[in-house]
């Protein structure tokens, strides 16, 4: 059903009651505040996106933190062995 459907009359009752409506509630707002416009969940949408974005950058250099240790902890364990093992030789 489009607007053409609707007879003229008809029409302008229903937009009539409407703006009786809209003023007993005192509201400019056709339909109630508790609703999202599409504008509010964008919004909302690119927040969780760039937080989402951040833990993610956050959680990856954690991680290269965390490799970088074990590879100097494997580092060192190998070089103290190195060190050990030429301590320990005979000189003659």
């Amino acid at each position: 059903m489009n607007d053409h459907d609707i007879p003229v009359y008809e029409r302008s009752y229903i937009l009539r009651k409407i703006g009786e409506y809209m003023k007993w509630t005192g509201s400019r707002r056709l339909f109630s505040r508790f609703g999202l416009t599409l504008i509010e969940v964008l919004a909302s949408v690119v927040i969780l996106a760039v937080a989402g974005t951040a833990a993610l950058f956050a959680v990856e250099s954690i991680q290269a933190g965390q490799l970088k240790e074990a590879e100097y902890a494997d580092a060192l364990g190998l070089a103290t062995t190195i060190a050990e093992e030429i301590k320990d030789r005979d000189p003659g």
